[in-house]
């Protein structure tokens, strides 16, 4: 049914027979129905530009939820093919509410898979969202921070890396596209791209200004780092420099004095091979008491912030 068919179709009014049909058999319909009305709410009959489309109602986001939307309207199809609900014309309700015109199921299941496809085009910047709002913050952070606001994976991504970043946002994206039928390339959200252009953008323009964080060393602690960074992740990076924030740690005592635990914040520069500026990486160094007057490392939980710092 084309466009100017829907019109007509939403402009005709039902004869009386159909009245009287759809008044006799409407509480066992909704009845049916009862299980699926959340999908049938997501559904409209505005068009775009000559199809229903899911209006922004209850508006899926896992594959899972995906699904559900389709078996749903599998199942109403199945229900609306059968003798006693077969061409029911409906004349409850508004136009766009779709639950009170059963005229319309029919077309909105037979198109569900097309309406999932433009559902999960159009909210992909929405899904996305966990993925995109973290490089706005990284990007707004560097700009204000003299660079600092790098995770992890906005080092891979400044660092030339982004590729395994964008694996894994695209992980959820092509899992969504499997459920509705669609085929999506790695570029199937711009918006992201560009975010990551801009990170790096800025980070390599601080970078060429960045001022010192650290001026003060306590080779104790340098030694201590590198040691224990000596394998694992930061086995690949080369440590040119360890600066602390003062040359004394900071002890943290009970209300009668006795020290719980110390701390020190730590500025670490290194190199990656094959990348040109050094990295910076911000964390506090902490260790607990634990009596006759020494005191044991805690791994910290500090999120990693980096920068980049032309060389």
């Amino acid at each position: 049914m084309m466009f100017a068919q829907l019109v007509a179709a939403q402009e005709r009014q039902p004869t009386q027979a159909e009245k009287d049909r759809t008044v006799k058999v409407w509480d066992a319909l909704m009845t049916e129905i009862a299980p699926y009305r959340e999908s049938l709410a997501s559904c409209s009959v505005e068009f775009d530009p000559n199809r229903f489309y899911a209006q922004n109602r209850v508006m899926p986001s896992t594959a899972e939820e995906f699904k559900k939307f389709l078996d749903d309207l599998s199942a109403i199809e199945k229900l609306i093919q059968t003798e006693k609900y077969k061409g029911l014309v409906g004349f409850f309700g508004p136009s766009d509410d779709i639950i009170h015109r059963p005229q319309y199921w029919e077309e909105v299941v037979k198109d569900r898979n097309a309406i999932c496809q433009r559902m999960l085009t159009r909210e992909l910047p929405r899904i996305l969202m966990p993925h995109t709002l973290p490089l706005k913050s990284m990007i707004r952070s560097v700009e204000e921070n003299d660079g600092w606001g790098l995770s992890e994976a906005g080092l891979s991504i400044v660092t030339g890396n982004r590729a395994v970043v964008r694996q894994k946002v695209f992980d959820k994206v092509k899992g969504l596209a499997a459920v509705v039928g669609l085929k999506l390339d790695e570029n199937a959200a711009p918006e992201w791209e560009k975010l990551c252009d801009r990170l790096t953008e800025v980070s390599f323009k601080k970078a060429k200004t960045a001022k010192p964080a650290a001026t003060y060393s306590m080779p104790a602690v340098a030694e201590a780092l590198k040691k224990r960074w000596s394998s694992g992740p930061w086995a690949s990076r080369k440590i040119t420099k360890i600066n602390t924030e003062s040359n004394t740690w900071k002890i943290t005592r009970n209300a009668i004095g006795t020290p719980l635990y110390r701390t020190v914040s730590v500025v670490v520069r290194f190199e990656l091979a094959g990348f040109a500026d050094a990295i910076e990486y911000s964390t506090q160094i902490k260790e607990d008491y634990v009596g006759s007057g020494k005191y044991a490392f805690v791994t910290s939980n500090f999120a990693p912030d980096y920068r980049l710092v032309a060389r």
